[in-house]
């Protein structure tokens, strides 16, 4: 059966009649999040006959994927068997440009996400991060700097890309000796934060940077202490 949004009530597959007409004119937002954690397979189905606009919204995802509604349908729709290929292959397109153009390593963090890719195609985008993200570091660090407005903290802003720094490091660890890599990346990071901190503006809410605030204090010191544990 089906549980019903929320609740931890299941709906018995003989009252899908009542539920579809329940829930059949919700907004698309809702439909998804309903299919992505709710529903089963049969009713999955059933529903996506009659609604064509939740299968047409799956052309566009947003990064970091794992944060995307639609990307998380796509997971459920493949373990349900009701994915149709060519929006697989969509969605495996995106994770590709994301991990080539912004570093976005959270498919990683979500087996689910995982599993809608082939091992072909999660070696390649191994490979493609090895080359691109590890082996480019220096773009990625000026991409993001040209992206920065002033108007967040310079040590908390490259978290995310630390994060996916480890990431990458962590899943290539068996073909790779990351130290080098980490250690490079630490240095670019922390010259970019440093010119920052000459331009941060932080608001009257908001600590100056202290003269302590050196590189070796920011939360850079745990690229590697995390790989490591």
């Amino acid at each position: 059966g089906c549980a019903f949004f929320g609740a931890s009530v299941i709906i018995p597959d003989t009252m899908h009649d009542l539920l579809e007409q329940r829930i059949m004119g919700l907004e698309r937002d809702r439909l998804v999040s309903f299919l992505s954690y709710r529903s089963n397979a049969r009713f999955s189905q059933r529903l996506l006959k009659r609604r064509s606009d939740i299968l047409d919204g799956l052309w566009n995802f947003a990064t970091p994927v794992r944060e995307d509604t639609d990307a998380q349908l796509v997971a459920t729709l493949h373990a349900q068997g009701l994915l149709p290929e060519e929006i697989r292959f969509e969605f495996v397109d995106h994770v590709r440009r994301g991990v080539v153009e912004e570093a976005d390593s959270s498919f990683l963090d979500d087996d689910d996400l995982q599993n809608v890719l082939t091992k072909e195609e999660k070696d390649d985008l191994l490979t493609l991060a090895e080359a691109e993200v590890l082996g480019n570091v220096s773009r990625h660090v000026d991409r993001l700097l040209e992206d920065w407005y002033g108007d967040s903290s310079p040590e908390d802003y490259f978290e995310q890309f630390e994060d996916a720094l480890k990431s990458f490091a962590r899943a290539l660890s068996h073909k790779i000796n990351y130290g080098e890599i980490l250690m490079s990346a630490q240095a670019d990071i922390c010259y970019a934060i440093s010119s920052m901190n000459e331009k941060y503006q932080p608001s009257s809410s908001t600590s100056a940077p202290t003269a302590s605030s050196t590189p070796q204090n920011t939360p850079l010191a745990n690229l590697f202490r995390d790989i490591e544990d």
